[in-house]
């Protein structure tokens, strides 16, 4: 099955978002942890 360019940068902007949302998600863990620790 062969993708157009545009579906195939849709898939690419849409996975993109999903790493970017996950690594915020992430950092805001980490965020959240060292404040725990410093109470």
């Amino acid at each position: 099955m062969e993708l157009s360019q545009k579906e195939l940068a849709e898939i690419e902007g849409v996975t993109a978002k999903q790493i970017c949302r996950r690594e915020t998600e992430r950092l805001t863990w980490k965020a959240k942890m060292k404040e725990e620790k410093n109470k």
